[in-house]
């Protein structure tokens, strides 16, 4: 018969009038999960500051008008079946978020360095390949991982992006590996080249051999690039590995560093649009960045740490704060190469005096991204 899990939860819910003992016996027996769902739901809905009469009996029936409706299959998003973190990021820099879901096919966890090392080698593999989904600007979605060279399998845990070049446009990192005590697959990075993905994980001193969690991108020493830094190490006792901080050496590339300040929206500014206007080689071109902490296990500057390419000297910067256009404010002839702190409803924009901080790798050079 099938399982009735709406009902099934909200009898879990109700059962929270019941004592502790009674709620955890009945769930165990019945949903096989020690947590008090109950619970749960009931601090759910006091937060969310839900009527009446959802807390008491129509949270389930309401679900669709609550939370909205499914529309995966209508806007195309469905797949892949077996995956784990998923980034959301403008890769093609058409104004529009896209999204990229990584793979973590958990039948063949046991077996992920022969797996890998095949595809590597050219050849063919069962294992479902890691998705990117293009944002079409209706609600619609189309899928572009072959043509655009994401049509991998990456068995991704912390997964994130940033800039490696600051020529615009987003990469992403991997931290790989799977819960077996024995595997040991490299981390994995992907330079964006103007909307087609290329895999530099050997040439980028990136390739970490340990299983890699946590990633962030940010601009730690001040020089105008994002350098990456990694938790490292696996779930089973005794896989333990230092983490890892990769300092970026480019630049060729022009870029710029936005401090936002909110005042009518939350002061960290976070879920704002930045559009910077550029001119390259005699062509209008804009990039597009959102304020916010990044990707999967991991999290990014909250500041706008932005590629340019080859920009020039001034650029003018368009925010909606909060991601209201209807909070537009632009910000004209702001010079290239230096940190800016921008604040909502002032219209001056201010230089902000940084220092570059002396952080060296092991043997002395920067050692990612040459």
């Amino acid at each position: 018969m099938k399982r009735d899990i709406a009902r099934e939860l909200f009898r879990s819910y109700r059962s929270g009038l019941r004592k502790k003992k009674d709620i955890v016996q009945e769930e165990r027996t019945e949903l096989g999960d020690p947590q008090n769902i109950g619970a749960i739901l009931n601090e759910l809905v006091s937060a969310r500051d839900w009527r009446q009469g959802i807390a008491e009996g129509n949270l389930f029936s309401d679900w669709r008008e609550i939370v909205g409706a499914d529309i995966a299959a209508k806007a195309g998003l469905t797949g892949p079946e077996v995956s784990f973190p998923a980034i959301i990021m403008n890769y093609d820099q058409d104004g529009w978020d896209d999204i990229l879901v990584a793979t973590f096919p958990i039948p063949t966890l046991s077996r992920v360095a022969e797996e890998v090392g095949a595809e590597m080698l050219g050849m063919q593999t069962g294992v479902e390949k890691c998705k990117l989904f293009r944002n079409l600007g209706n609600e619609r979605f189309q899928e572009v991982s072959k043509q655009t060279g994401v049509d991998k399998m990456i068995y991704a845990m912390g997964f994130n992006f940033g800039d490696f070049n600051n020529d615009g446009y987003f990469d992403f990192y991997a931290g790989t590996g799977a819960f077996e005590f024995n595997s040991l697959v490299p981390n994995r990075a992907f330079l964006n080249k103007a909307g087609h993905f290329v895999e530099v994980t050997s040439q980028s001193g990136l390739g970490h051999l340990q299983k890699g969690h946590g990633i962030a991108f940010g601009d730690l020493d001040n020089d105008g690039d994002q350098d990456i830094y990694t938790t490292l190490g696996g779930a089973v006792e005794g896989d333990n590995a230092r983490n890892a901080l990769f300092l970026n050496s480019n630049s060729t590339n022009d870029w710029i560093t936005l401090k936002l300040t909110g005042k009518t929206i939350p002061r960290d500014a976070q879920n704002s649009r930045v559009i910077i206007h550029t001119v390259q080689k005699d062509q209008a071109k804009d990039f597009h960045f959102s304020v916010g902490s990044g990707g999967t296990f991991g999290a990014n500057s909250l500041q706008v740490e932005a590629g340019l390419g080859q920009a020039g000297k001034t650029v003018d910067i368009e925010i909606w704060w909060g991601g209201d256009p209807a909070k537009k404010q632009v910000f004209k002839n702001l010079d290239t190469r230096h940190f800016y702190s921008l604040v909502e409803q002032e219209a001056k924009a201010q230089v902000l005096l940084t220092s570059t901080l002396a952080l060296k790798s092991e043997n002395g050079k920067a050692s990612c991204c040459h």
